[in-house]
């Protein structure tokens, strides 16, 4: 499976951070800009003027151009006369003369139109006054070539700054997520889940029923008959790990649909709850641990470990769809049983409720060859199986 559906999962299942972050992000942009930012548009006056020298050198004009940009005394004049800081005129004065002439453009650049043309006037006044304001300017330098003319829309100094803030949360968000999903990894795919679980690990897709069929005819092989196999829920978290939830029903689908493709009697299964795992693998002749998609992988560990401590090793890791596939509802012709029926078919006349085997036992019994506790999957509903003591199988 590629990487891009694996990162999607990650995201969406702890989608409330990057959405979060989003939103975060854009209330303090909001907050900060007073949810508009920066003018939409921003305006510009020009005028053309021509430096003298004594030399007359077109080389010359850079540097009044310069001065006209840079000189202390004509900057406060000018912020004076518009009513702004010299600094403001600073940054937005630009003179630069036109290449290999004398003429020297003067462009004021202001987010009010009546200002950018104002300030261009009051540059031309001074610097062609007799006593300019300008302190690096002497009188006679410069010729008014073109007036300032009416200031003109040049374009537009906004931001988007609150939907820039959006969405750099989200994408810090989606990292974030990434991140914290790596620290708690979970069973998004079979090549995640092969990692904890072993080689043998499936899904539910058309590919995975012909492996399982292949394991099937091995396992009818080593078998005395039909094989039972035990399905043993991993659980998530959310409370879908009972021999009657979703995750069962959609393991329970692919050993009937493996059996079918390798024409064989389909396998006695056993649904197992977490708590009697232990006892459904050491009683079956396989075992099949069942894992919805999305459970924390440590979860699959951690069931492994306690498997093996008792000797335990599941033969087979599915992972099953978070939902219920509703591909069969045939089950009276592939019955699932509970833990008591298995114990009763690993010792006729034993008395199942002795052995401790939680509360999914069923309270009717048949004989010792009989489809006793046997668990309806045929749709989503839990079903509620009755507690009490079974009686011992007929001899």
């Amino acid at each position: 499976m590629s990487t891009s559906p694996t990162l999607r999962r990650r995201i969406t299942r702890r989608l409330w951070l990057p959405v979060g972050a989003a939103i975060v992000a854009a209330a303090v942009a909001a907050l900060v800009s007073g949810g508009l930012g920066r003018p939409a548009a921003t305006y510009e006056s020009t005028a053309l003027l021509l430096a003298h020298s004594t030399s007359d050198d077109v080389r010359q004009a850079p540097t009044y151009a310069s001065l006209l940009e840079h000189d202390a005394g004509l900057l406060a004049h000018v912020a004076g006369e518009v009513g702004v800081p010299a600094a403001t005129v600073d940054d937005d004065l630009v003179a630069q003369s036109i290449t290999n002439t004398s003429i020297i453009e003067v462009t004021y650049t202001s987010e009010n139109a009546d200002q950018a043309a104002r300030a261009v006037r009051a540059i031309v006044a001074d610097v062609t006054a007799k006593q300019p304001q300008a302190t690096a300017i002497t009188p006679g330098s410069f010729e008014l070539v073109q007036p300032a003319t009416e200031a003109t829309e040049s374009g537009s100094t906004r931001l988007p700054t609150v939907p820039l803030a959006a969405l750099l949360g989200l994408i810090v968000g989606a990292v974030a997520a990434i991140a914290l999903d790596r620290t708690d990894p979970r069973a998004d795919d079979v090549t995640d889940l092969a990692r904890v679980s072993g080689p043998l690990a499936v899904g539910t897709g058309p590919g995975a029923v012909s492996d399982v069929a292949s394991l099937l005819r091995g396992w009818h092989r080593s078998t005395d008959g039909v094989p039972v196999v035990a399905l043993v829920p991993v659980p998530d978290g959310r409370g879908n790990a009972g021999p009657t939830s979703p995750a069962q029903a959609n393991a329970h689908d692919l050993l009937a649909d493996a059996a079918d493709a390798a024409a064989l009697p389909a396998p006695q299964v056993v649904a197992s709850s977490v708590q009697d795992a232990t006892l459904a693998v050491s009683a079956a002749d396989r075992s099949v641990l069942v894992v919805r998609r999305g459970t924390p992988l440590s979860r699959v560990r951690d069931l492994q470990d306690r498997l093996l401590a008792t000797g335990g090793v599941a033969d087979l890791t599915v992972l099953v769809p978070r939902r219920r596939s509703g591909r069969r509802s045939d089950t009276a012709d592939h019955p699932v049983h509970d833990v008591g029926w298995l114990l009763e078919q690993a010792a006729p006349g034993s008395d199942p409720a002795a052995a401790s085997v939680g509360s999914h036992a069923s309270s009717t019994g048949a004989g010792s060859t009989g489809s006793v506790g046997t668990i309806d999957l045929a749709d989503d509903r839990p079903i509620e199986l009755p507690t009490g003591r079974r009686p011992p199988a007929q001899p």
